[in-house]
């Protein structure tokens, strides 16, 4: 609990250096640990429990209501110097929507497409932003067996926990997609299945600026950051890393990292 707390107030600390408003900021903290306390005290349920931040209700998924908010918004604001506003975003393993009212909210996105395979956290993804929500994991494959843990919603094909049955769709096939000449930001993250994605989505992906990709180093994948250069590398011969982002560590081994790829496609 302890070193949870310290986490927290570091996180606290990075928050307050980003470019919003003061008043918002502190509001935002200052309901964090509101809700931490009361779900301490009393069960939250998943699909009801809900606080107004940013001016609109935001439903929740765990204990620690928006904890893991506020960590998107510190881990990604550094892509406000690569997309412009009124953006076209495609995010692909949108859990219960935390980046895309952090594309909305913070980037001024025009448009975020989301993919979300997990019934109930496409219900809350619903319940957060309303708009341009797909019920579908994106692969290679019609359908996939997902495992879900018992504290959390981030499913994955490489963990253990509660199976679920997924339909599945290449992106390359996503039809509101195919009228749009360029994407701004192509974001990809399902938890060690992202080499599979970028298979299903040659196409699209040829169409983007940005890609943002949770590249696997240490933990189970289909494809590991190798796999996934290279094989971006070959459907956009002049990709470069522009930023690196969060590094994800267990036991004091990275076993993920946040890449932004430039495709220097349409430069």
């Amino acid at each position: 609990m302890i070193k949870l707390l310290f986490r927290s107030i570091s996180l606290d600390f990075k928050f307050l250096r980003i470019p919003l408003p003061l008043v918002t900021k502190l509001t935002f903290i200052i309901k964090k640990y509101y809700l931490f306390l009361r779900n301490i005290l009393s069960d939250f349920e998943p699909g009801k429990s809900h606080i107004k931040v940013f001016k609109k209700k935001y439903y929740y998924d765990d204990k620690y209501g928006t904890g893991f908010l506020q960590s998107v918004y510190v881990d990604h604001c550094f892509l406000s110097n690569f997309i412009k506003k009124k953006a076209i975003i495609v995010d692909i393993g949108a859990n219960v929507g935390q980046f895309k009212i952090f594309c909305k909210h913070f980037l001024k996105a025009e448009r975020v497409y989301s993919f979300e395979p997990i019934k109930k956290t496409f219900k809350l993804l619903k319940l957060n932003a309303p708009e341009n929500n797909y019920n579908y994991a994106i692969s290679t494959k019609k359908s996939l067996t997902l495992y879900v843990p018992e504290l959390s919603l981030m499913a994955s094909t490489h963990q253990k926990g509660r199976k679920e049955k997924v339909q599945a769709i290449t992106l390359d096939d996503f039809r509101p997609l195919k009228r749009y000449e360029h994407i701004d930001l192509l974001k990809i993250d399902t938890e060690g299945s992202e080499h599979d994605v970028i298979l299903a989505s040659k196409s699209i992906i040829r169409k983007c600026r940005y890609l943002l990709v949770e590249a696997s180093v240490s933990r189970a994948s289909d494809g590991d950051i190798n796999a996934i250069t290279k094989t971006l590398s070959k459907i956009c011969p002049k990709l470069k890393i522009v930023e690196t982002g969060r590094r994800y560590k267990d036991n004091g081994l990275t076993t993920a990292i946040d890449i932004l790829y430039e495709t220097l496609q349409h430069k």
